[in-house]
């Protein structure tokens, strides 16, 4: 062969090679699903939920380092304590546009702890019509005549080449796998109690089933198996203590005057104009539905709860998971307890003591045993890593090649508490955070085929 001859095939293979890993990228964009007591970017000051960045902008500020670095992002904002079922569909509609609705079946068929029927009033559709509240997202600015907020993604499953990839942190992980459930199997006993919802002319729905528009799923300190620290309230006080963290970084005295909306709307539960933060967060903690629905998300939270969430959740094999785990304590000489590391975020210090030697042997309940220990102050350890309870979750410990259909483990992140993991509230250096765990995930899944 002759020498051009030669170097013309060579550079032919090499464009021929260059085209195939082109296409065998994707360019579905990157969603953030916060979790529990989580907030928006317009929220606690401008506080942002992944990173601590005040505003927009900042080196601080997640969403928008990915997006510098070409990755486009956006930042979900549902329900911070509300159930997975509930933030799963207020994230379809919050994405793809639309009115939130709940479900007939779902918003009428409540179940309680004990087994019972909830006869509570669950508002289906918050659509502000019959005195109901509002939360929908307009499509389209043009035509957006209630002001409401511009739906982050509205191609979403246009066509096969709109799909995303969901980052989640804590229970967003939960909510993640919920809307995916959704998407692909649907919600027949809705469907069956409203045939309507089977025309999607005039607005999509996650009953319908049938939408292959999830890429990836990515979850960081997610309680996969639940927490130990959901037993009774013992969560909710998480929601003030933030509050009341984002309040005095932002130098205020108190955090009465912090904007925070728990997005309870359809419990009913709203703050009324001029209410303190305070007295808001009373009114909600003092509701019954804390000990006694399971349409909250202490029951979804708590390893009985996630037992029944992975019993629902199936995984789909043409999906990628990936699982990030996190610690913030060590094991004592004597007592063979957890206590925390001296660097764990101060207010949550004496939760993470409680996690660290709470036992339960308890017929008909999930048992706790000293495996769940180790802890990063919210979420025990040997969660973070995959399902196992109630299911048999296929999981690999990632050695840089990802696999579809399984839970590929990316490690434990030593000494990074719960807040830590994501950058707000500590004194972590973000920007490493970014370097080593965000880019290189937005990388990893951006090389994913399509």
């Amino acid at each position: 062969m002759k020498p051009k001859k030669a170097w013309a095939v060579a550079c032919a293979t090499v464009l021929m090679c260059c085209s195939w890993v082109a296409e065998a990228a994707n360019s579905y964009p990157i969603v953030l699903v916060h979790g529990f007591s989580g907030w928006g970017r317009n929220e606690l000051f401008g506080l942002q939920y992944w990173g601590g960045g005040f505003q927009v902008g900042g080196n601080r500020d997640l969403q928008e380092q990915l997006k510098a670095a070409g990755y486009p992002t956006y930042t979900a904002a549902v329900g911070p304590i509300s159930s997975n079922w509930d933030r799963a569909v207020e994230l379809f509609y919050q994405i793809k546009g639309g009115c939130v609705d709940y479900g007939p079946w779902h918003s009428t068929h409540l179940e309680m702890t004990n087994g019972a029927l909830d006869s509570r009033t669950h508002i289906r559709k918050l659509d502000g019509t019959n005195g109901a509240p509002r939360r929908c997202w307009a499509k389209d600015p043009a035509n957006n005549p209630y002001n409401d907020p511009l739906a982050l993604y509205p191609q979403w499953g246009d066509d096969p080449s709109k799909k995303i990839h969901l980052v989640a942190h804590s229970q967003g992980g939960q909510t993640a796998r919920m809307l995916l459930q959704l998407l692909r199997n649907g919600s027949p006993q809705d469907l069956n109690a409203d045939t309507a919802l089977y025309n999607e002319a005039t607005q999509k729905n996650p009953f319908t089933g049938g939408k292959n528009w999830v890429s990836s799923i990515t979850t960081l300190a997610t309680p996969h198996d639940g927490t130990t620290l959901a037993s009774g309230v013992q969560l909710l006080p998480m929601v003030q203590q933030l509050a009341g963290a984002a309040a005095a970084v932002a130098g205020l005295v108190s955090s009465d005057a912090v904007i925070f909306d728990l997005k309870l709307d359809q419990w009913g539960l709203k703050r009324n104009a001029g209410e303190s933060f305070g007295s808001y967060y009373n009114r909600v903690k003092a509701s019954a539905i804390w000990n006694t629905s399971k349409d909250v998300s202490l029951w979804d939270l708590s390893p009985d709860g996630a037992k029944e969430i992975n019993q629902k959740a199936q995984h789909f094999n043409d999906v990628y998971y990936y699982s990030y785990g996190t610690q913030t304590t060590f094991k004592g000489v004597l007592s063979g307890r957890h206590y925390p590391i001296l660097q764990t975020f101060l207010p949550f210090q004496p939760q993470t003591l409680f996690m660290g030697g709470y036992t339960r042997n308890e017929s008909g309940k999930v048992t706790i045993d000293s495996s769940w220990w180790p802890n990063d102050c919210v979420v025990n350890t040997r969660s973070t890593r995959s399902p196992t309870l109630g299911v048999a979750s296929p999981v690999v410990d990632y050695t840089g090649v990802s696999q579809a259909g399984k839970w590929n483990y990316m490690g434990l992140w030593s000494n990074w508490d719960h807040v830590d993991i994501i950058g707000v509230l500590t004194e972590k250096d973000v920007n490493y955070l970014k370097n080593n765990l965000y880019l290189p995930q937005a990388a990893r899944l951006k090389a994913l085929p399509n």
